[in-house]
């Protein structure tokens, strides 16, 4: 394709992009077009509500942008006003969240390559459903200081359970002082949570429960532990038995 640059979205799992920063304009606006959906009719309901939207679209709210681009609500607010002044953006207003809309989304996202990512998350789709309920069902002990209010058993956006998670400072502390999660302070867990909420992006899981959402974290932030203390363990076998000349 004439002037693209293929961009895999796996970026957006790099360390370097997922490093704790105040993000610049082009940034956050960088942020806004992977964040928007490649696919059309998608349908979920969020806080009781349902929210239905296409591709290039996705809903937001300002507390969610503020967190993720670590802004305050006044240049939050005046960046989407310069974004729809521009008609890069268009904004509809709901009752929980609004619609975000990239206009000319096709000039940043080719069809073409809509049918490829049609087929993989269709694929992934089952394999991801049986994954979700085999995990429901391994992490039923959960001990960490969660909050299993009623809440619990409706579904919420990704992003406002992650707001809500990193919020609670008693189950913060509750996760870090347990040895088991390695965690070593609060910004390296808020690290893998983005690290987290990026894969379930890539795998269109952006609805959950919070009893799912946090015990799915715990487990998928001990599973990079246990490959990470494999390759550890390769690398001092390997450096115990130096070739002998």
């Amino acid at each position: 394709m004439k002037n693209f640059i293929p961009i895999n979205r796996k970026l957006f799992n790099h360390f370097l992009w997922s490093e704790r920063r105040k993000f610049s304009r082009f940034e956050a606006w960088l942020d806004l077009i992977q964040l928007v959906s490649y696919t059309d009719d998608n349908k979920q309901l969020i806080n009781g509500i349902l929210c239905q939207w296409n591709r290039g679209q996705y809903p937001i709210s300002t507390s969610f942008l503020m967190k993720r681009w670590k802004w305050t609500e006044k240049p939050t607010r005046n960046f989407l006003k310069i974004l729809q002044n521009d008609e890069m953006i268009s904004l509809k207003k709901g009752v929980k969240w609004s619609m975000l809309t990239v206009c000319k989304y096709e000039s940043y996202n080719k069809t073409g390559q809509l049918e490829v990512n049609q087929r993989s998350i269709k694929g992934q789709s089952k394999v991801n459903q049986r994954s979700t309920i085999k995990e429901s069902k391994e992490v039923k002990e959960s001990k960490e200081g969660e909050d299993n209010d009623s809440s619990s058993d409706s579904i919420f956006n990704i992003f406002d359970l992650q707001l809500k998670y990193l919020k609670n400072k008693r189950l913060i502390s509750a996760v870090i002082s347990n040895p088991k999660n390695n965690f070593m302070n609060e910004q390296h867990l808020e690290q893998q949570m983005g690290k987290f909420i990026n894969e379930l992006q890539e795998r269109n899981e952006i609805m959950k429960k919070e009893s799912d959402f946090n015990s799915h974290f715990r487990n998928w932030n001990r599973k990079q532990k246990s490959s990470s203390a494999v390759s550890q363990q390769g690398i001092k076998l390997n450096a115990s038995n130096p070739n002998k000349k």
